[in-house]
């Protein structure tokens, strides 16, 4: 993993939402390793909580979430996310989706997906892209 692959990432708060806490992990290792600061959540009431809770001092810079969870899905979570005004990148994962579900996660408000099991470098490159795009529209120039 190259220096310029990540280097935007650093010190960036990404909130991941994973029912399986060995994807939840996996996920979090690969971000902390690229210098982010992750808020994680096992289901997507907790997950939306983290990512619009006004009481949090950094708002996410993204949210990477699981398509297949008890109670509120991968879906709904997104457009939860959407509903409460989040702007950023909402980064899709799922290890048995099929193209019906991928579409409706992308109506959702998804901005990409990713099919489970992650590849590490992959999948902090699909992030970091994410972020740089979102600063982009954003006009936040800083780490890019």
């Amino acid at each position: 993993m190259h220096d310029g692959e990540t280097s935007c990432l650093t010190g960036r708060r990404v909130v991941v939402i994973d029912d399986n806490p060995d994807d939840l992990a996996l996920m979090i290792f690969f971000l902390r390793r690229a210098g982010v600061t992750c808020s994680e959540a096992v289901d997507g009431r907790s997950g939306l909580g983290l990512v619009v809770d006004p009481r949090v001092d950094s708002p996410a810079d993204a949210v990477v979430c699981d398509l297949e969870m008890p109670g509120i899905d991968g879906i709904e979570t997104t457009r939860a996310i959407r509903d409460a005004g989040y702007d950023g990148p909402v980064i899709a994962v799922s290890g048995s989706a099929n193209e019906a579900k991928f579409d409706e996660w992308l109506n959702s408000g998804c901005d990409t997906f990713l099919e489970k099991p992650l590849d590490g470098p992959g999948f902090v490159k699909v992030v970091t892209e994410a972020v740089e795009r979102a600063g982009l529209r954003r006009g936040d120039r800083e780490g890019v």
